[in-house]
């Protein structure tokens, strides 16, 4: 092998080792980007208020809490009764809230 040849190769190989500390620094980065996204995705919410149902004065809305449950299958309850379904079903639902 002549000097030419293994200048090449020692230039390649260097140029190699380069983009393997970039894309090693940028793993890194997204490793921690990835990890404070779901620290606040995991975070307490504290903005969000759901006492607003007690605060109307209706008696049976007091029971009714922050639990995002309830709303679900108050959603589906409804769209089921939208939609005419089995009179079972939405009893169910019902029972299930209580």
């Amino acid at each position: 092998m002549d000097k030419a040849s293994t200048g090449g190769f020692d230039t390649e190989k260097q140029r190699a080792i380069e983009r393997m500390r970039e894309m090693n620094s940028r793993s890194k980065y997204r490793q921690s980007a990835k990890a404070e996204h779901t620290a606040q995705k995991n975070s307490p919410k504290t903005g969000t208020d759901f006492n607003f149902l007690s605060n109307l004065g209706i008696p049976f809305l007091d029971n009714f809490s922050a639990d995002s449950d309830l709303f679900l299958i108050l959603g589906l309850a409804l769209i089921l009764m939208s939609e005419n379904s089995d009179r079972l079903l939405l009893l169910a639902l019902l029972y299930i809230l209580l």
